[in-house]
């Protein structure tokens, strides 16, 4: 089975997206993503890959976007916050 090609466009809760190789990034940095996906929305997609759940939950690792996650996950934060 080819993967890529069974590659597919979801809305996944955050909740179940877990970071393994968390990466330092600078406030600046994270401001201007934040900043960047508040005013234009998310552009790019997170990548994920399935983990394997024993409980049967669709469960998934980041592979690629963890600055888009954090910004995605502060900025959902911050709305439910008012």
């Amino acid at each position: 089975m080819n993967r890529r090609r069974d590659a597919k466009v979801r809305m996944i809760p955050l909740e179940r997206i877990s970071v393994v190789n968390p990466r330092e990034r600078g406030k600046r940095k994270f401001k201007q993503i934040v900043d960047n996906i508040a005013s234009l929305g998310l552009k790019k997609p997170i990548t994920v890959t399935p983990k394997d759940a024993a409980n049967g939950d669709d469960e998934y690792y980041l592979v690629c976007g963890q600055g888009r996650y954090e910004a995605v996950s502060y900025t959902h934060l911050r709305a439910h916050e008012t």
